[in-house]
């Protein structure tokens, strides 16, 4: 231990001493180091923080196959009542749903999330009230009866001012009426990851909170999630042949609603909690993304080590006398190999800090992000002790690795010439610093395989911006409403659109404007609906939900999507009018292939035998993702098809944020207490289908541009250090009549030789590597050639500078100065 504490200190003084060395090995660390650390906490909170609740190993979430085939859908009200009764693998189920709430406040209505649950949600949970209580799973179980809500502690510190007589106040949400009973403590913020609720609602006060059908009693509604606490001693796959077992029952009984569009049994799928905070059918996506982005700030540490240990060779070399002298004395080699370790490892814990710091901005900067969707998304990527745990490790791994080859190698010089302080000859210079060489080798290799994922991403970018839309985005302004967060019925519902889009088209500057209850590519819940077209026998499992939009008249116009036959909706296509729908070129092709579709009908699951028939085909347009191949999509008029929700668009003569106020101000003429929520133009909008690919590029661009500098830097060092040891051998052959363009060729030489050597590698390791960015790519191959070609040639041109500039200073040696050096 003495002896460590010498190391310590002699380490720590030979840092301080050479500041600028330590500035850039803790700058070329931290990056790499702070960009792990960041990521990790970002997984962490995604996959192995767990939920704030008693004992969160034991929840499982409960999924239900829909008619699809999909695996991981939702439930109705009547099946989580009969698994409720009749499960007995866990020791408790409860629902629960997202939906957001009008909450009014000094006569002006806001716009909160909330969450109905069902009475036990906190009982089986866990989670006790910060003040006052929760729900009464008996007195909730009323439809209608218990109007009482519990409400989210940041809820309670903003907007009731952290009273703590809070509990028994009436509060107003949706024009109705509760009594809060509770404040939920801080640390819970439900179990949909990023969504804090503001208020929990019983799920028996459905009719006051989400007018509409009665949901309670509809089996085909599938709108609940479901989370059951395991009971003792059960394993999930118990419960998981028990809830088959269940679904196998229901089929029996309840056949229209629990048959797949195969015919068979919809099935149970039982997953742990953490396993579910994302949503399953982007987890993959989301998993991905960052294993992508783990991948190159990985590579960024790896290159970062490469330089430093680079670095602490040729700092090796200046004491090359000093550490000859100790050994002389008697010193062990192990002792030096030591020494050189502590000195590594320090470097490593101290860059490991600033990586910290580093992460925590990072971090935070991340919590700030908020992508352009209705539901207010919160993020915690909070640094944890896990977080801290992952830093020191990586730190004291990173010292070790980059910190041991130059420690061994140095460890070991020729004590002769060492001792006469000469450096070595040539070959034996060639030989003994070949590690060198292989570094800046296998740094280069490393750059151009970020620089050409950053090109390709960078390409890729410009062509998502080029992507036919199908739609024209330009001079667009979004304004969204939800009319049942104000009590609003169907019937003066309509209503009030019908006015909102008349005094929309009526402002100045506004060419037109319609509703949709849908906007394209965004990253809200998109419908789908099953579709019977009349006439057509369906193949077996064959999928017949289609994906649907609910639009007012003029959407079309409004949006430029082409009318290629028939008509769009008109104020004449309403309620009692014949029932009409607008299919999609992809939709007509598929199900009406050779024929005119103008006049077939069809039928939507759900509506019995009432048939709609075409009246208009339009232009495929991208509905869900940029990257998606046609797909068949049909269009439903609002007038017809009443939705509370809806958004109004405006297409403007000019820049439509000119149009926020207006709008505010029509509406507030027709119900000053109306909130109005999610308003930005429709380029905003679609902003968010390039997040990943904008990032993407954007991270490639910057952590290649770094390691491309530290890559140079290592060549140049490794260069100059081959300058200063052939000085001699270079005064020698100028002396013998060499020009000064032999020896930067000789210079050159060697630099590009090294160069060169790293790109051929590099562009091996690239055609691999490349290939598994395939689904990140919009109209780009993975193994593009021109990316490659230009990136290696900008890489080469780098690296030529890099050597040119300690290949000059070889020129100009004196060969007289030269032959008298040692």
């Amino acid at each position: 231990m003495q002896s460590l504490i010498q190391d310590i200190r002699y380490s720590g003084r030979l840092l301080i001493k050479d500041y600028s060395f330590t500035a850039i090995v803790v700058f070329s660390l931290a990056l790499g180091i702070g960009g792990n650390t960041a990521l990790f906490s970002i997984a962490n909170t995604l996959l192995l923080r767990p939920a704030p609740v008693k004992d969160p190993n034991n929840l499982m979430v409960i999924y239900t196959s829909d008619v699809s085939g999909y695996q991981y859908g939702r439930s109705s009200y009547p099946d989580y009542l009969d698994f409720q009764e009749r499960g007995k693998t866990f020791s408790g189920l409860a629902a629960y749903v997202s939906t957001p709430l009008g909450v009014t406040v000094g006569g002006r209505t806001e716009r909160a999330w909330g969450e109905m649950v069902s009475g036990n949600y906190f009982s089986v949970l866990g989670v006790t009230a910060f003040l006052g209580n929760t729900f009464n799973p008996d007195q909730a179980k009323i439809p209608g009866a218990y109007q009482v809500v519990v409400v989210g502690y940041k809820f309670w510190r903003d907007q009731l001012g952290a009273d703590p007589g809070s509990v028994g106040r009436t509060l107003v949400l949706n024009g109705n009426n509760f009594t809060i009973i509770g404040i939920a403590p801080q640390s819970f913020a439900g179990l949909q990851f990023g969504v804090l609720p503001d208020i929990w609602v019983p799920l028996t006060m459905q009719a006051q909170v989400m007018p509409g059908p009665d949901m309670l009693k509809d089996r085909s509604a599938r709108w609940l999630s479901i989370v059951g606490r395991l009971a003792d001693g059960v394993e999930p796959k118990q419960a998981t042949s028990e809830f088959n077992l269940l679904a196998n029952q229901q089929r029996n009984t309840y056949p229209e609603s629990w048959s797949d569009i195969s015919g068979g049994s919809r099935a149970m799928t039982i997953q742990p909690e953490r396993e579910s905070r994302l949503d399953p059918s982007l987890r993959g996506a989301i998993l991905e993304f960052i294993a992508l982005l783990w991948a190159i700030i990985g590579l960024v540490l790896i290159v970062a080590c490469a330089n430093v240990a680079n670095l602490l060779l040729g700092r090796a070399a200046a004491r090359r006398k000093e550490t000859a002298i100790r050994l002389a004395l008697g010193a062990q080699r192990s002792r030096l190999v030591r020494q050189l370790l502590t000195e590594s490892i320090m470097l490593s814990l101290i860059g490991g800090l600033v990586g910290l710091l580093l992460a925590f901005w990072g971090t935070s900067i991340l919590q700030t992000f908020k992508p352009p969707i209705s539901t207010p998304l919160t993020f915690d990527f909070s640094i944890d002790i896990r977080a801290l745990v992952f830093t020191l490790i990586v730190s004291l791994i990173t010292g070790i690795v980059f910190g041991l080859a130059p420690a061994m190698q140095s460890s070991k010089p020729d004590l002769v010439q060492a001792l006469k302080g000469e450096s070595a000859v040539h070959g034996k210079a060639h030989k003994k610093y070949g590690l060198r060489n292989l570094l800046v080798i296998f740094q280069v290799a490393l750059s151009l395989v970020l620089l050409i994922g950053a090109g390709l991403f960078v390409r890729s970018l410009q062509n998502a911006n080029s992507i036919d839309l199908g739609f024209q985005s330009s001079n667009v302004l979004l304004t969204s409403f939800d009319l049942h967060l104000s009590g609003y019925n169907s019937a003066n519902g309509r209503g009030f659109y019908e006015q909102l889009l008349d005094r929309g088209k009526s402002l100045p500057g506004v060419r037109n404007a319609t509703l949709a209850s849908v906007v394209p590519l965004g990253l809200d819940d998109q419908s789908r609906r099953a579709v019977l077209i009349e006439n057509r026998l369906y193949a077996p499992g064959e999928d017949n939900e289609l994906y649907f939009n609910v639009v007012g008249p003029d959407y079309f116009q409004t949006l430029g999507i082409p009318v290629l036959q028939g008509r769009d909706f008109t104020k004449q296509d309403r309620e009692g009018a014949p029932g009409v729908v607008i299919v999609n070129e992809t939709m007509a092709r598929r199900f009406w292939p050779g024929e005119n579709p103008i006049g077939k009908r069809l039928r939507l699951g759900g509506e019995g035998s009432s048939y709609l028939s075409v009246i208009g085909v339009v232009k495929d347009s991208k509905y869900l993702t940029l990257g998606e191949l046609p797909q068949p999509y049909y269009f439903l008029p609002f007038l017809q098809h009443y939705e509370p929700r809806m958004t109004l668009h405006m297409r403007a003569a000019g820049d439509p944020k000119g149009l926020i106020s207006a709008i505010r101000h029509e509406t507030q003429l027709l119900n000053a207490s109306l909130p109005i929520f999610d308003i930005k133009t429709l380029s905003e909008h679609l902003s968010t289908s390039l997040f990943v690919a904008r990032v993407a590029a954007s991270l490639t661009g910057f952590f290649g541009l770094l390691a491309v500098t530290l890559a140079s830097i290592g060549l140049y060092g490794v260069i100059s250090y081959f300058v200063t040891q052939r000085t001699k051998d270079i005064g020698i052959l100028a002396a013998l009549g060499a020009s000064p363009s032999d020896i930067l060729k000789l210079v050159l030489g060697q630099g590009m030789t090294l160069a060169l050597v790293g790109l051929g590698i590099g562009l091996s390791i690239s055609f691999a590597v490349t290939r598994l960015l395939k689904t990140f790519l919009y109209g780009v191959a993975s193994t593009d050639l021109v990316t490659f070609s230009l990136v290696s040639a900008l890489l080469a041109g780098i690296a030529f500078l890099a050597c040119y500039i300690p290949a000059g200073r070889a020129m100009r040696i004196d060969p007289s100065i030269a032959l008298r050096s040692r």
